[in-house]
C-alpha cells in the first residue's frame, strides 16, 4: 500500500511539471522588448497611489520616435507589464466665445451706408465683430457705435474696413470681415457699414456675429532654429521661400509670428513641413530592386493671408498658426505676384509640449521605450477616462536620459523559458507517468487475480 502512494505522488509531480510547467514558463517570460531601439527610466516623485501620472516627452524621445509617436512603449521593469498611455498637448482655454444678439432696426441711405443695431438683452461683453455683406471685390468703411439704453450712443470704432479680394485665376483670393473693437460690455451696439468707392444703391448688410476673443494662453515654448534659408523665385508667381532647420523631428509646432518689415502690406502664404530632408527607397528596375536616396516631399500644414495695415485704421495679422504637426524642417512660401518680395527680418517660432498621461498604479519602476519602425498604433482603454483620473490629483515624474537598449536586435536567454532550454524534463516527467501508471496497472490486476483464486 505504501508502494503504490509513492507511485500515485511520483505520478502527480510528473503530470504538474507537464501541465503547469510551460504555463509557468510562459508567464514569467518578458514581451519582446528587443524591438526596441532606445530606452528611459521614469522617475516619479513621492506620492500614493491613484488619480494621473503626468510627465513630459523629451525632445530627444521625439527625435527618436516615428512620425507619429506610436512606438512609444510603457513597461513595469520588474513584470515587463506594458502600461496604457496617452499623449497630448495640455487643456487649450477655449479662445472665442459667441455672443448672441437680436438685430433689428435695419436702416439705409441709398448710396451713402446701410445701419444694424444689435441688442445683447444685458451687459455682455465682447472685442470682435464678423460682418458680411454681398460681392466679390470692395473695401468698405465700418463704423462701430455702443450705447446702455439704445437712444445715446458712444462711438468705438470709427475707421475700421472690411475686405474682399477674389481670385481671377492667376492669384489667390483674400477676406478680412472681422472687425476688432476695444473690449465692451454695453448692451447695445450700432453698425455702420459705409458704401465702397465701386458701390451704387444699397448695400445689405448679411449677417453679423459678436464675439468675445481672449489672447492665446497656450503653453508653449521658443524654438531656436539651427539655420535659416531664404530663396526669393523671380518667376511668376514670384514666390519667397524661408526654411527653418528647427534641429529635432517631431516637433508638434504650434505657431510662426513674423517680424516683417513693411508698413503695409497684404499677402497670401503657404506653409509646409518635414521631417527629413531625403530618405532611402527601394526602387525596382531591370536588374531587380536597388536601393537610391530620394528627397522627402513637403507636407502642406496650412495656408492663408498675411497683412498690416497702418494709420488710423492700424490692423495686422502677421502670426500664422500650425496646428500642431510635426516636423523639423519648417517651409513657407509667400506670394509676392508684382510686389517686391517682403523683407522677413526674423521669425518667432513656438512649440506644444507633449504630455504623456496614465493611471497613477502604485510605484512600480517603469521604464519608456522608443524607436521601433514597426510597431503598430497602440489602442488603450485610458484615452477615454484620462481627464477623470486627474480630478484624483496629478502625480508627476519626469523622463531620465535616453540611452541604448541592451537587448535590442539580439535575443536575450530570459526570452527562453527553462523549459525550452531543457526539452529533456518534460520527457522525463511523461516517461515517468507512463511507468508509474504502468506499475499501478500492474500491481493492481495481480491483486485482482490473487482474489479471484482465494
Amino acid at each position: 500500500m505504501k508502494f503504490r502512494r509513492v507511485l500515485t505522488g511520483l505520478a502527480v509531480v510528473a503530470a504538474v511539471c507537464i501541465v503547469a510547467g510551460p504555463a509557468w514558463a510562459k508567464k514569467k517570460q518578458p514581451p519582446e522588448i528587443r524591438n526596441w531601439e532606445y530606452r528611459a527610466t521614469i522617475q516619479k516623485t513621492p506620492g500614493k497611489p491613484g488619480g494621473l501620472l503626468e510627465f513630459e516627452l523629451p525632445l530627444e524621445v521625439l527625435d527618436k520616435a516615428k512620425e507619429d509617436l506610436s512606438d512609444i512603449r510603457v513597461f513595469e521593469s520588474q513584470s515587463f507589464l506594458e502600461r496604457g498611455y496617452l499623449v497630448y498637448h495640455g487643456d487649450k482655454p477655449e479662445r472665442r466665445i459667441a455672443r448672441r444678439a437680436r438685430i433689428y432696426d435695419r436702416t439705409f441711405e441709398k448710396g451713402k451706408w446701410t445701419r444694424v443695431v444689435a441688442d445683447f438683452g444685458e451687459r455682455t461683453l465682447k472685442n470682435r465683430l464678423d460682418i458680411v455683406t454681398p460681392g466679390d471685390n470692395f473695401r468698405r468703411r465700418v463704423q462701430i457705435e455702443a450705447s446702455d439704453d439704445g437712444e445715446a450712443w458712444a462711438l468705438l470704432v470709427d475707421k475700421a474696413f472690411i475686405l474682399r479680394y477674389r481670385a481671377d485665376g492667376s492669384s489667390p483670393g483674400f477676406d478680412k470681415l472681422s472687425v476688432r473693437v476695444p473690449e465692451t460690455d454695453h448692451q447695445f451696439l450700432r453698425v455702420t457699414v459705409f458704401n465702397g468707392q465701386d458701390d451704387e444703391g444699397v448695400v445689405d448688410i448679411n449677417n453679423v456675429s459678436f464675439w468675445q476673443e481672449m489672447a492665446d494662453e497656450t503653453d508653449t515654448t521658443d524654438i531656436e532654429p539651427a539655420s535659416r534659408e531664404d530663396v526669393d523665385e523671380p518667376e511668376w508667381p514670384k514666390t519667397s521661400e524661408v526654411v527653418w532647420d528647427l534641429s529635432v523631428r517631431n516637433l508638434a509646432l504650434h505657431r510662426l509670428v513674423l517680424d516683417v518689415g513693411e508698413s503695409n502690406f497684404q499677402r497670401r502664404y503657404e506653409v509646409y513641413g518635414r521631417n527629413a530632408v531625403d530618405t532611402d527607397v527601394e526602387r525596382l528596375t531591370n536588374n531587380g530592386y536597388v536601393t537610391k536616396t530620394e528627397p522627402v516631399p513637403w507636407r502642406k500644414i496650412g495656408a492663408g493671408t498675411i497683412y498690416r495695415f497702418q494709420g488710423v485704421a492700424f490692423d495686422e495679422r502677421v502670426a500664422i498658426p500650425l496646428h500642431a504637426a510635426r516636423a523639423r524642417y519648417l517651409r513657407l512660401v509667400i506670394y509676392n505676384r508684382d510686389d517686391e518680395p517682403l523683407s522677413v527680418n526674423d521669425a518667432h517660432i513656438e512649440r506644444l509640449a507633449d504630455m504623456v498621461g496614465m493611471e497613477n498604479r502604485g510605484d512600480a519602476q517603469l521604464v519608456l521605450y522608443v524607436g521601433n519602425a514597426d510597431a503598430p498604433i497602440p489602442e488603450y482603454d485610458v484615452v477615454h477616462y484620462a481627464k477623470r483620473l486627474r480630478y484624483d490629483g496629478v502625480r508627476e515624474a519626469t523622463v531620465g536620459p535616453l540611452e541604448p537598449n541592451p537587448r535590442f536586435g539580439r535575443v536575450v536567454a530570459e526570452h527562453v523559458s527553462w523549459f525550452e532550454q531543457n526539452p529533456w524534463v518534460i520527457w522525463l516527467a511523461l516517461a515517468t507517468v507512463l511507468i508509474v501508471m504502468g506499475t499501478i496497472i500492474y500491481h493492481q490486476v495481480r491483486e485482482t487475480a490473487r482474489f479471484k483464486i482465494s
